[in-house]
């Protein structure tokens, strides 16, 4: 598979949780609520309303909120799929 890049990503509905359109027209709902409770860099995402501030990022190789805080478009495909109940091969 090459490198999974990201057309379009909007908050959805859930707490967390992110629409993400892929370069191939194909989606996924992604929620982010474990890594934004766990990890310190994405603490300042617990805000609700700073999480819906994401937008596609690096000409979709990932998405952002701030200059601080992104998430690469790689881990967010992985994540995706492992939260769909998809195998990832490793490469």
């Amino acid at each position: 598979m090459t490198r999974p890049r990201i057309r379009d990503v909007a908050p959805a509905d859930g707490d967390f949780s992110l629409r993400v359109t892929w370069e191939d027209g194909s989606e996924s709902l992604v929620s982010l609520a474990e890594p934004v409770f766990r990890l310190k860099i994405f603490r300042p995402l617990r805000d609700p309303a700073a999480f819906r501030r994401v937008a596609v990022a690096n000409w979709g190789w990932g998405i952002e909120w701030s200059e601080d805080v992104d998430y690469s478009a790689d881990s967010l495909w992985r994540l995706a799929r492992e939260q769909a109940g998809e195998g990832v091969a490793a490469e």
